[in-house]
C-alpha cells in the first residue's frame, strides 16, 4: 500500500484533507446546530432519508475497498514532543493516517454529511521504548465540546462530544467482538474537549466495562472555531497499553482509529463516524484493526511495511450462526405457559442457553450497536449483526416481520415479546408499540397505530429510526421528555403528553399517561401507559415510575386489570399486583443483553430471577408469564 507523507503547516495540512471526500447524493445541506432542525422535515422526510443513504452507499460500492491499512510508525530518535496542541517540534515528511477518505465514512443518513469542509482527518505518529506519540488535524465544521454542565442521558456511559477513540489489541489476537477472551487485554483511549478548553481522557477496558483516568497519559485537544479544525496531540506510554508489550524495532500493535462527529446541541449520539479500517470491508466488522508497526527514525520507503502474520488464535471460538439459528427455532416451537411450568424441562434448557449469552456479552459493545442503529449508520451495524445475539435478534425480528405480514387486522388480543426489550400489543381496536428499542421495527408501521415510550430520553430505550417514520406517516409518538429526532431536531412541548392525559388511537384504543407531576412542571424519567379497548380490556405497563392510584379504570373491569407489564424492580410492583389482581403479569427486562451498568435501573435482569418473581408475584393473585423474543401470546380476558 502506497503512502501520503504530511506536512506540519496548517494550512498545508489542512486543505488536502477532504480531497477525496465527497458525498454522491446528499445534496441538502445539514441545518446550523445552533438552529432547530424543525424546518428541514419539509424537504428532508424519511424517503429522502432513505434514497440519500441508498446513493452514499452505491458511490461507496463504485469505489474498490481499501486495503486493511499498515502504518510505519517512525523512531522519534532525538526529537523532543511537547504535548501542547502546538505541533511545532514534530518533523516533517511523516507517513500520513489517512482518515479522509469517503469509504471511511460511517453515517451520512438525514443529511448528517455534507461534504468537504464537513469532517475528515489526517494524523501522524512516533514512538520511543517508553512512549506512543499521536497528533490528528481533524476538520470540522461545528466542534461540539462536552458539556460538563450537561443533564446526561441516564446510564450513558461514553460522553457526547466529538471525540478520537483509539483502540489496541496488543497480542494481535483479537478474531471477534462480543465476549471473546482474546478481546480481555484490549484498550481503548477516548479522548474529548470539555466546555472549558481543558482536555478529557478516559480509559476503557471494553470487555469489562471498566474505565479509569490513565495517570501517565497526556494530552491535548484544541478547536480552531476560525479554521474550523481540531487539533489532537497525545502521548501514551506503552505500559498503559499493555505492560507486556515491548516497543522495539518491527514490533506491530493493532490499532483502530474513530472519530467521532457531532453536529446538533440536542443530539446526544454521534451523526457521523470516520474508522481507519472503515474502506476495507462493505461491512464493518468491529474486530478488524489496522496496524502499527514500529520502524526506526530513518526509515523512508514509499511503501507500507508489511505487517508480522498474526498469531494464531488461542481462544475457544464464540458460537456460530447454526448456534443462534436452532436456538431460536427450538425456542419457537415451545408454547409459552404462565407459573413454574413455564420454565422448566426442554424450555428451561433453551432459557438458560439463551441467558448465559446474553448476560456475558459486553455493555459497551451493545450501547454501541444500539447507538449506531439509532443513527442508521447500516454498515458498522451489520458488522454486529454477523454473529452474537444481535445476529439472533436480528433472526427474530425478520422471522415475526414474515409472520405479521399477511396479518393485516387482528381478530384477537395478543401480545408479541420484542426482541431485546419492548411488546407490541395487537387488539381489533388498534395495535400499539410498547417502548421498541428492536432492529428493523420501522418495518411494522404499516399496521402500528401508536408508538409509546416509557423512558423517551434514553437511547437505549427508543427506537428513532421508528420516530421519523412514524411521524412522517403521521402516526402518533407518545413520549413525556423531549429526545432529538434525526433530521429534525427535539420533539416540540407540544408534541409531548403530559401526566393523566388520554389519546385516542385506532378505532377505539384509549392511552392513558401514567406519572406524577409536581408543582414545577416536573416529571420523572419514565412514564407508564394505561391501554384500554372499546370492550373493557385494559394493559397496564407502569414502567418504573407510575404509581397504582394514576390508574383509571373502567367500570366494567371490576376493579381488575386483565394485562400487567411489569419490571420487577418496580418499587410498587407487590402494590400494583396486589390492588388490581391482574388476570395476567408479564415480565418484563428479562432475555437481553446488558445495556446499562448492573446497578442501574432499568437493568436486565437475568433468568435466575424469573423463578422468585414468579413466587412473589402469584403469591399476591395473579398467573405470571415470561416471553421469549419474538413470541406471540394469544391474551383471554373477562370479556371471552
Amino acid at each position: 500500500m502506497s503512502l501520503r507523507f504530511v506536512a506540519l503547516r496548517l494550512t498545508t495540512l489542512v486543505a488536502p484533507l477532504v480531497a477525496s471526500c465527497v458525498v454522491a447524493g446528499v445534496t441538502a445541506a445539514r441545518a446550523q446546530p445552533q438552529q432547530n432542525e424543525k424546518n428541514d422535515a419539509k424537504t428532508d422526510d424519511a424517503k429522502t432519508d432513505d434514497a440519500a443513504k441508498n446513493d452514499a452507499a452505491k458511490s461507496r460500492l463504485e469505489r474498490p475497498l481499501m486495503p486493511v491499512p499498515v502504518y510505519p510508525l517512525r523512531h522519534r530518535g532525538s526529537i523532543e514532543i511537547s504535548i501542547d496542541g502546538s505541533l511545532h517540534e514534530w518533523p516533517a515528511g511523516l507517513p500520513a493516517i489517512e482518515l479522509s477518505d469517503i469509504r471511511q465514512l460511517s453515517g451520512t443518513a438525514f443529511g448528517a454529511m455534507r461534504g468537504e469542509s464537513d469532517f475528515s482527518a489526517r494524523g501522524a505518529g512516533l514512538w520511543d521504548e517508553e512512549t506512543l506519540y499521536l497528533f490528528f488535524l481533524v476538520r470540522d465544521d461545528w466542534g461540539r465540546p462536552f458539556d460538563t454542565r450537561l443533564n446526561l442521558p441516564d446510564r450513558m456511559i461514553v460522553p457526547p462530544a466529538d471525540a478520537l477513540t483509539l483502540f489496541f489489541d496488543p497480542k494481535r489476537d483479537t478474531r471477534s467482538y462480543g465476549p471473546y477472551e482474546g478481546r480481555a487485554d484490549d484498550r481503548e483511549f477516548w479522548v474529548g474537549m470539555t466546555d472549558g478548553g481543558g482536555t478529557l481522557v478516559v480509559a476503557w477496558q471494553r470487555f469489562k466495562a471498566l474505565a479509569s483516568r490513565p495517570d501517565k497519559t497526556r494530552a491535548r485537544m484544541l478547536y480552531d472555531a476560525k479554521k474550523h479544525v481540531f487539533t489532537i496531540e497525545m502521548a501514551i506510554p506503552w505500559r498503559e497499553i499493555s505492560p507486556d508489550f515491548e516497543a522495539k524495532d518491527g514490533a506491530a500493535i493493532d490499532t483502530q482509529i474513530i472519530l467521532d462527529d457531532f453536529d446538533a446541541p440536542t443530539d446526544t449520539l454521534p451523526q457521523t463516524r470516520i474508522g481507519w479500517t472503515f474502506g476495507s470491508s462493505p461491512v464493518l466488522d468491529p474486530a478488524i484493526y489496522g496496524t502499527f508497526v514500529l520502524v526506526k527514525n530513518d526509515w523512508q520507503a514509499k511503501f507500507s511495511p508489511e505487517a508480522p502474520a498474526h498469531p494464531r488464535a488461542k481462544h475457544p471460538k464464540l458460537p456460530d450462526d447454526t448456534f443462534w439459528i436452532s436456538l431460536r427455532k427450538d425456542l419457537a416451537a415451545i408454547q409459552a405457559r404462565p407459573g413454574r411450568d413455564g420454565i422448566t424441562g426442554r424450555r428451561y434448557d433453551l432459557l438458560r442457553a439463551l441467558d448465559d449469552r446474553l448476560a456475558t456479552y459486553p455493555v459497551l459493545d451493545a450501547q454501541e450497536c444500539y447507538k449506531l442503529l439509532q443513527r442508521e449508520m447500516p454498515r458498522e451495524v451489520s458488522g454486529y449483526l454477523r454473529n452474537g445475539p444481535f445476529y439472533f435478534q436480528d433472526l427474530v425480528m425478520r422471522e415475526l416481520l414474515r409472520a405479521l405480514e399477511g396479518d393485516r387486522k387482528p381478530t384477537h388480543r395478543e401480545i408479541i415479546a420484542l426482541p431485546g426489550r419492548g411488546f407490541f400489543y395487537r387488539t381489533p381496536d388498534g395495535e400499539v408499540l410498547l417502548s421498541p428499542s428492536a432492529l428493523h421495527t420501522h418495518r411494522l408501521l404499516p399496521i402500528v397505530s401508536a408508538v409509546l415510550f416509557a423512558a423517551s430520553r434514553d437511547p437505549m430505550q427508543r427506537q428513532d429510526p421508528t420516530t421519523v417514520r412514524a411521524r412522517q406517516q403521521k402516526i402518533p409518538v407518545l413520549a413525556h421528555l423531549s429526545f432529538h429526532v434525526p433530521g429534525r431536531g427535539a420533539l416540540d412541548l407540544p408534541d409531548l403528553v403530559k401526566p393523566g392525559s388520554e389519546t385516542k388511537v385506532g378505532t377505539g384504543l384509549v392511552i392513558r399517561a401514567l406519572a406524577d407531576i409536581d408543582e414545577r412542571g416536573r416529571v420523572p424519567m419514565t412514564m407508564g401507559y394505561q391501554i384500554t379497548d372499546s370492550h373493557g380490556f385494559t394493559l397496564v405497563a407502569p414502567a418504573l415510575s407510575a404509581r397504582p392510584e394514576h390508574v383509571q379504570l373502567p367500570d366494567s373491569a371490576d376493579g381488575r386489570i386483565d394485562v400487567l407489564v411489569l419490571d420487577p424492580d418496580h418499587e410498587m410492583a407487590d402494590d400494583f399486583v396486589s390492588k388490581f389482581r391482574p388476570r395476567l403479569t408479564i415480565l418484563e427486562g428479562f432475555l437481553d443483553v446488558r445495556r446499562w451498568l448492573d446497578d442501574s435501573r432499568p437493568r436486565s435482569h437475568r433468568l435466575d430471577e424469573v423463578e422468585p418473581a414468579i413466587e412473589r408475584f402469584e403469591k399476591l393473585g395473579t398467573q405470571v408469564l415470561l416471553l421469549t423474543p419474538g413470541q406471540r401470546f394469544v391474551l383471554p380476558g373477562s370479556d371471552d
